[in-house]
């Protein structure tokens, strides 16, 4: 399913935790051609979007993700349980980093969009996990 990405503000950097490895790591997901109602050929061909996860401010409750995308993508990061979240832009060699802030539990899902020309081509979840101080 496609959804249009209805706002972009290029914002900060953030860190954070993926559970489901140890400790900090990348996660990857491939990429596919993105059709729109308007036309039946795809969109030109996307790198994959990957996710980092760099660090996190249990103190702050913040965290720095960083990847890789399509040039020019718009990445929208969202926390799952409260929508909050920031929108980032991939540079000209597709790297990109953002700060998720107000993290509301000690291990909150994020969603990482990758948006070309409106429409999201992919998203990849990572859970963040706040360390106990």
């Amino acid at each position: 399913m496609q959804k249009k990405l209805a706002t972009a503000a290029a914002t900060a950097v953030a860190a954070a935790t993926i559970i489901g490895g140890i400790g900090f790591g990348t996660v990857a997901a491939n990429a596919a051609p993105v059709t729109t109602a308007a036309s039946a050929s795809s969109t030109a061909a996307q790198s994959p979007l990957t996710v980092n996860v760099d660090s996190v401010d249990t103190e702050a409750r913040t965290a720095v993700l960083s990847g890789t995308a399509t040039p020019g993508a718009a990445i929208d990061l969202t926390i799952a349980e409260t929508g909050a979240g920031s929108v980032v832009f991939a540079d000209a060699d597709g790297n990109w980093s953002g700060t998720v802030k107000d993290l509301p539990s000690a291990i909150s899902k994020v969603h990482v969009t990758q948006f070309m020309d409106g429409i999201d081509s992919e998203t990849v979840d990572v859970w963040v996990m706040l360390p106990d101080v």
